[in-house]
């Protein structure tokens, strides 16, 4: 480890790798161990592991698991508001490992975050869920998304555009605006960097769509964010800047979504917000978040049907649970608003 760099990564990874595969768990406990020491090894390792075989990085997910749910482990800081350096250190080596293998384990370590989410939630006086640090790094790290504090203008101009406009507004971390002295070789390697962080948003997005969990983690997120609002073992302004924190990442994670995802398919993940406050708990100023793209599409399909047939055209907004389904008899027949016949 001590002799691994930038420098040195392909011939000391060809030996890192061929130890780790001799015996995987041992090896890959010490490695991750140095990792969580020294985060400036992150990058070097994960560079390294490219050598790895499937079976040794499943164990390595493991591995990764064993070190999160260590219960003898501070996951906070002294302040009491900030994620230990370790976590924040394996929070940087999955985000990273993820964006340069694209390896399906890290929906392993989601689905971790998730359930540690929704214990906390269930639990009284529970402290807040740090290991969310991994959804947040793993999506800016994957699809460039941060929270827009301070937006260009030209940003905040694109997310009024259309699906592809606003995926481009969101590219926080990839070079929006090129400077006036550009030469070729810097447009080609920005058109290349976001070329490969749309395709590593849109694989990251099927990840949480396909396994179910976007409802989930979305809900959860937010219930989390507004239990940690009404905390009282924590001071006050702890409170206040870990609530700020939390709903950053439920807005990452919304952009996300919403980005990458057709406004059809997103429906069918998401429900409207009446069915997110009183199923699922949530206030309405975040249920109207997650849900205004669910009502735009019923909107959308009534006025596209007003078109084409020209005639008195009912466009009745259905809340219904994506989870069980709705049938087609308790759908209500009183129509929000009813279009003359042209």
């Amino acid at each position: 480890m001590r002799r691994l760099s930038g420098d040195t990564v392909k011939s000391m990874g060809r030996q890192l790798c061929s130890l780790c595969h001799s015996a995987p768990a041992i090896a890959l406990k010490v490695v991750l161990d140095q990792v969580c020491s020294y985060d400036n090894l992150v990058d070097s390792v994960v560079e390294a592991f490219k050598y790895l075989t499937p079976l040794d990085s499943d164990v390595m997910f493991y591995v990764i698991l064993k070190i999160l749910d260590n219960p003898s482990s501070n996951k906070i800081k002294d302040d009491g508001v900030n994620a230990a350096h370790w976590l924040q250190s394996i929070s940087s080596f999955v985000s990273a490992f993820s964006h340069r293998h694209e390896n399906q384990g890290l929906g392993v370590i989601l689905n971790y975050v998730l359930k540690r989410t929704v214990s906390m939630i269930r639990t009284e006086d529970a402290p807040p869920v740090f290991d969310l640090a991994i959804v947040s790094d793993t999506i800016l790290r994957l699809a460039s998304i941060d929270v827009m504090a301070n937006a260009a203008d030209d940003q905040i101009l694109a997310l009024q555009g259309g699906h592809y406009l606003r995926l481009e507004a969101y590219s926080m971390v990839s070079s929006w605006v090129l400077p006036q002295n550009a030469t070729v070789d810097t447009v080609v390697a920005a058109g290349s960097e976001n070329r490969l962080t749309r395709r590593l948003s849109g694989w990251l997005t099927a990840m949480f769509a396909t396994s179910g969990q976007a409802l989930s983690f979305a809900m959860a997120m937010c219930v989390h964010a507004e239990k940690v609002l009404s905390m009282s073992t924590m001071p006050l302004s702890n409170v206040l800047v870990i609530y700020d924190r939390e709903i950053e990442r439920v807005y990452q994670l919304f952009h996300l979504l919403s980005s990458n995802l057709k406004p059809e398919k997103y429906a069918k993940l998401i429900p409207g917000p009446h069915v997110l406050v009183e199923k699922y708990g949530l206030s309405w100023g975040l249920a109207i978040l997650w849900g205004r793209p669910s009502v735009s599409v019923v909107l959308n399909g009534g006025l596209k049907q007003w078109e084409e047939n020209g005639e008195h055209v009912k466009a009745v907004i259905v809340e219904h649970d994506t989870q069980e389904g709705a049938d087609e008899e308790d759908v209500p027949n009183e129509p929000i608003r009813e279009a003359p016949a042209s």
